[in-house]
């Protein structure tokens, strides 16, 4: 990782003024953008399903989380050859719980492998894809 200086008063007045001009600019644009981001966010309904994304919002420190929500009570992951649904309104039944289901992509009933992997984590694994 390239180390850069901050930028100081004192270095800032060493450039020349239309480089001045495009650091104030850029620096208004970002904070606009950080705004809109934030709003954007903040209005949203909240669900039962969401994305935690990240983002570098801010010129010095780590990213910031935003979470973008999803208007829905049924959501499929497909990756690896296997399709995960994940549903917390099954059918006709509001029984307080969320329901997994999962099944190879091509839904040719191969089995899928739910392999205990930690503390209250699966992996689930398509037939094709274990040793």
């Amino acid at each position: 990782m390239i180390k850069v200086k901050p930028i100081t008063p004192e270095r800032l007045a060493k450039l020349p003024a239309w480089v001045i001009e495009h650091i104030a600019d850029l620096e208004r644009a970002r904070e606009s953008a950080v705004h809109v981001l934030k709003g954007f966010t903040n209005a949203q309904a909240k669900s039962d399903f969401f994305v935690d994304e990240y983002a570098s919002d801010k010129v010095t420190g780590g990213p910031s989380t935003y979470r973008r929500y999803i208007q829905t009570t049924q959501m499929v992951v497909e990756a690896h050859g296997v399709r995960l649904r994940i549903s917390t309104k099954y059918g006709s039944t509001n029984d307080n719980s969320i329901t997994l289901q999962w099944e190879d992509v091509n839904r040719r009933a191969d089995e899928i492998a739910a392999v205990p992997f930690s503390f209250q984590m699966i992996r689930l694994i398509a037939k094709d894809k274990m040793r």
